[in-house]
Order: structure tokens, then C-alpha cells, then sequence
């Protein structure tokens, strides 16, 4: 009996050792069937070009090239995406999208949170750029849904296509939604921040000319041209198709180098020149100006924003130092029936003040509260940190766009102040009134010095440049300086951290 018992409940245990294996192996097939359907599908691909223009974010110069190629594993998602569903189209690319934005907006998480999180410590200090950095992120890549929608509306063989005008698209609706999302009072829901958009990763590169026949978004479609060039070269085994596409990257090729022939000296132009400042984050210009030397007749002297202590003291001693047609721009904040301005302002050689103009384009989070970060900070509990902001930093956004300031004849100076240089029209603008010699008077000590911010910012400083055909002069206590010709090569530039001088000649137009 006891050996029949044995027997039977070896017989059960086979059989369950059996069901199992057999579970197993269905499972694994499953998997494999699985993991062969995710390789065919190409879906993980749309991922790959995602990361990929987001790790450009994190530098500047010439690994901008990169961008070329970066959305070539996008090429072959769209190229086999026949029988892909909206419901994937629209989960790829959101989350490809937020994954960018995680790269592209990563520098606000080493934000040193010295405005509006005064006094933030503990666990506090931890999730306050962390929850920046994911909610902007967040809603930020409804843009790149919305495209993963139209993509799956468009018919499949045209798809690949469509891209070369729905990722800059894509592009231009991020920058919208990152406005409203950071909107509040002194905000504005145009398209000022552009972080991540291939256009700057380009204007680090030779491509930049590119942007003075096309714009900003242009050249990014541009870029998105040369990817689907190279796609079809490198990967399409037809001849005709190669060729035609050859022809195409050949194209776009001389054209860039056209553009880039526009901003060869002119029999005209005169030289004039410039110096920019640049403060580590504890000086001020009144402690290094008394051993200020400069370059004999230097016509026009950039400083940094908030950069004179005692400026009503120390700005004829300054503005002396320069030539008699040139003059001193800055940016100083003041307090005007009980509210902050931060003004751009330009002095002549005698220290008399020609313009002062209210800045116009705010920051978020340091010249404004955003209402999400108004709401973060009263959900957990920090309204005192709410009221301790709205006391000391608020900066009043001035009603009129900045205008030109003529120091001479043949110097007239467009001038904004630190975050202007993240905007693509406002200094267009200014060329477009008349500004031969384009400046920004920066304070960016809310980064370290090793932020990730400053390979965008200085990106889009070289655009400025070349797409206005006018020499950039910027001038910052923390981050860079540089003196950029209008061809985009950065003639002079900070090194380190300490207060320096940066001195150059550069062509104006007259």
C-alpha cells in the first residue's frame, strides 16, 4: 500500500513538473515571438532618436554635426510603421518626448533655487527641482502626442516625409506649451524657450548659415533633411534614389556655403571696437574698474546685469574709459513707486545716461513665479516662501519692446538683458530697426558653473549672430562671456570664473 502511495504521488509530481515545464517553454516562445515582433517593429527606435537629440543638449560645438544622423532610427520607425496602431504611435512618442525634455530641461534641477527657494532645506531642497524638472517634462511632451497622433493620420508612405515638417513642428509647439506652463504674472505664451530644438544643436555647427535663408525652425527642418538624405543613401538600395537624394544633401551643402558667404566684409563696414566684462558671482565692476585697462579708443563696453554697486558714483570714472563716439551698456534693477525694474541702459562717454528701457521678456522663477511653482509651493505647506518672493524679487515686465540706442553715426547698439538671448525674434527685431552691434547683459549666477544651460546659451548666442549678420557681445557675472562676429566665431571668451576682461575689433555694417 505504501509503495503504491509512493508511486502515485511521484506519477502527480511529474505531471506538475511537466505542466510547469510546459508553461515555461510557451512562455519563453511567447517572449521570443515577443521580443522578435518588438525588433521587426522598429518601435524602439523612435526612443533611440529621441535620446539621441536629447544627449545634444548637454554640449555645444561641433558634436551638434550629430544631429544629423540623430533621426535616422526615426527614419526606419516611420519607414515600417504600415500596420502600427494609434495607440502606439501615440505612446511612443509621448514618452520619447518626455525622455527629451528630461535631457533638455535637466539644467533647471542645477538651479542653485536662489529666488524663490530662499531658505529651502532638507528633503524640500531635494524635491523641488525634481518636481520642476518632471512636470515641465511632463506636460511639455503633449507636443510630441499630438505629432505621434497626426504621424498616425498621415498616410504611411508619406509619413517619413511629414517629418521634415512635423518634428520642427513639434518643435514649436513644445516651446508654446513650456511658455503656458511657465506662465504667470509677467510671463507670455510665446514661443521663448527652445531648448531641444535641433536648430540649436545646429547653430553649433557649420550649419548655422543655413538660418539666414530659413529661420530658426528652417534650419531645423533643414537638419530633418539631411537625416532623411543620409537615411536614403545609406540604407535604400536604389541607384535613381541615391542619386536624387545625393543631389538633395548636395544642395542643401552649397546652399549653407552661399549663406555662409553673406557675411564677407563689405568694402563698407568699419571696425569698431569692443569690450565685455565678465564677473565671477561675488565681484563688482566698482572693485576691478579702478584697474580697468583698456584697449586705446574702445568705443563700446558691455557690463554685466546688476553690474555697479554705487553706479551713480563710479559710471562718469567708467564711461570715460571709452572713446568719444562709443558708450557703457548695462543692465541695472531700480525701485519705482514701490515696484523692481530691471532696466537696459546706455551711457555716452560722459556718463550721461542716453536711454533706459524696462526689460521686457521675463525669467520664470527668478523674475516672476510661475503659477505651478505658486501652487507646488502652497500644496506642501511653503506659502511663507510664496510671500518672501513676492516682497523681494518680483521684476516689473516693461510695456514696450527694447528700441535701438544711436551712440554715433555709425555705432548703434540692440541691447536686451540675460534671457533675452533665449529668444528668436527680439533681436532680429533689433537689426531690423537698425542695430549694427547687437549686446546681452547677463547675470547668471542661478547656474554653476558647469551648468548644462550654458551649451544651449551659447548656441543661441552664435545664432543671434548670424542670422542678424551682426557681431553679439555678451557679458555675465557667472556662466560666459564671449564677443561673437557676425559670422558666428567667437572671437574672445571667458576662461574660469574670475573677473576678466575680453577685448576685440569687430566689423559693423554702417
Amino acid at each position: 500500500m505504501k509503495k503504491h502511495s509512493k508511486t502515485k504521488s511521484k506519477l502527480i509530481k511529474n505531471r506538475v513538473y511537466r505542466f510547469i515545464k510546459k508553461l515555461l517553454i510557451r512562455a519563453d516562445e511567447k517572449n521570443k515571438q515577443r521580443w522578435a515582433n518588438f525588433l521587426k517593429d522598429y518601435r524602439y527606435l523612435s526612443m533611440v532618436s529621441f535620446v539621441m537629440v536629447g544627449l545634444l543638449c548637454l554640449w555645444s560645438g561641433g558634436i551638434g554635426l550629430l544631429s544629423i544622423i540623430a533621426l535616422i532610427p526615426m527614419c526606419f520607425y516611420l519607414q515600417y510603421s504600415k500596420g502600427r496602431t494609434k495607440k502606439q504611435f501615440m505612446i511612443d512618442f509621448y514618452l520619447g518626448g518626455f525622455v527629451l525634455c528630461l535631457f533638455a530641461y535637466y539644467f533647471l534641477s542645477q538651479s542653485t533655487l536662489e529666488t524663490w527657494a530662499v531658505g529651502v532645506t532638507g528633503v524640500m531642497l531635494f524635491l523641488a527641482p525634481i518636481f520642476i524638472l518632471i512636470f515641465l517634462s511632463a506636460i511639455s511632451a503633449l507636443s510630441s502626442l499630438i505629432i505621434g497622433y497626426v504621424f498616425y493620420r498621415i498616410r504611411y508612405k508619406d509619413r517619413l516625409f511629414a517629418l521634415v515638417i512635423l518634428w520642427p513642428t513639434m518643435e514649436l509647439l513644445r516651446s508654446l506649451i513650456f511658455s503656458v506652463a511657465n506662465f504667470g504674472p509677467g510671463g507670455n505664451l510665446l514661443p521663448s524657450f527652445n531648448f531641444a530644438a535641433l536648430a540649436v544643436d545646429a547653430s553649433g555647427t557649420p550649419l548655422i548659415y543655413l538660418s539666414r535663408f530659413f529661420g530658426f525652425y528652417g534650419l531645423s527642418a533643414m537638419v530633418v533633411i539631411l537625416n532623411v538624405c543620409i537615411y536614403k543613401i545609406a540604407f535604400k538600395s536604389d541607384r535613381t534614389q541615391k542619386l536624387i537624394y545625393g543631389l538633395v544633401l548636395a544642395e542643401v551643402i552649397g546652399l549653407n556655403f552661399l549663406t555662409w558667404q553673406r557675411g564677407f566684409a563689405k568694402a563698407n563696414q568699419q571696425t569698431v571696437s569692443v569690450t565685455a566684462i565678465h564677473l565671477n558671482k561675488e565681484d563688482w565692476v566698482d572693485n576691478y574698474s579702478g584697474n580697468m585697462t583698456l584697449n586705446s579708443g574702445t568705443d563700446v563696453l558691455v557690463l554685466p546685469e546688476y553690474a555697479i554697486y554705487s553706479i551713480d558714483e563710479r559710471i562718469k570714472e567708467i564711461a570715460s574709459k571709452v572713446s568719444d563716439r562709443g558708450g557703457v551698456i548695462m543692465s541695472n534693477a531700480e525701485q519705482a513707486d514701490g515696484y523692481k525694474i530691471n532696466n537696459f541702459v546706455v551711457y555716452n562717454n560722459k556718463g550721461e545716461r542716453l536711454s533706459k528701457q524696462a526689460k521686457s521678456f521675463l525669467i520664470p522663477g527668478g523674475e516672476y513665479m510661475p503659477y505651478f511653482m505658486r501652487t507646488f509651493l502652497i500644496i506642501t505647506g511653503k506659502r511663507d516662501l510664496l510671500d518672501m518672493f513676492e516682497k523681494e524679487y518680483p521684476v516689473t515686465k516693461g510695456l514696450v519692446s527694447e528700441k535701438i540706442v544711436k551712440l554715433s553715426n555709425n555705432i548703434r547698439v540692440g541691447g536686451l538683458a540675460c534671457s533675452g538671448v533665449t529668444r528668436i525674434d527680439k533681436y532680429q527685431d533689433l537689426a531690423d530697426q537698425g542695430a549694427n552691434i547687437l549686446t546681452n547683459s547677463a547675470q547668471l549666477t542661478l547656474f554653476p558653473y558647469d551648468s548644462f544651460y550654458f551649451a544651449s546659451a551659447r548656441n543661441m548666442a552664435r545664432y543671434q549672430a548670424v542670422v542678424t549678420n551682426r557681431p553679439f557681445i555678451q557679458s555675465a557675472r557667472g556662466g560666459e562671456s564671449y564677443i561673437i562676429d557676425n559670422q558666428g566665431n567667437i572671437i574672445a571668451e571667458s576662461v574660469g570664473e574670475e573677473t576678466q576682461l575680453l577685448q576685440a575689433k569687430v566689423l559693423v555694417n554702417p
